[in-house]
């Protein structure tokens, strides 16, 4: 296996543009990084790839972040899950982290403090088949 193995990140929003910039930005910081626009997509991708940290918004139509959520546990508990919504009234960050959750952030989020947790869940999360060395 390859020493410089990068993290490999799944971003779902169905907030086109949301999704979009997230990707961008985690690609500038050498990161894989995938994108899904609803939880069905994203359960897709996530069945066919290993991804590292999953990063969803919480209310979309269909299979929602917290079903999603729910559904990586299951499948995948060494994946990390960063919540992100615009709902923070409905849902409280105790409640989401009881699920599972790494972390529960409010839009709009700053680029640096998104970083910061991404990269501190990709430390803090269990380890995988896939090691995460050399990244920034």
């Amino acid at each position: 296996m390859p020493q410089d193995v990068l993290p490999h990140i799944l971003v779902v929003d169905d907030d086109k543009e949301i999704r979009c910039a997230l990707t961008r930005i985690f690609s500038k910081e050498g990161y894989e990084v995938a994108a899904a626009a609803n939880g069905e997509e994203a359960i897709e991708l996530i069945h066919k790839g290993h991804f590292n940290l999953v990063i969803t918004d919480l209310r979309m139509p269909g299979i929602g972040g917290l079903e999603l959520l729910k559904k990586i546990k299951t499948d995948k508990p060494e994946t990390a899950v960063i919540i992100i919504t615009a709902f923070c009234d409905d849902i409280t960050s105790t409640d989401i982290k009881a699920l599972g959750a790494y972390a529960h952030l409010c839009k709009p989020i700053r680029k640096n403090d998104m970083l910061t947790i991404v990269k501190k869940a990709l430390i803090d999360r269990p380890s995988t088949t896939i090691p995460i060395v050399g990244y920034k």
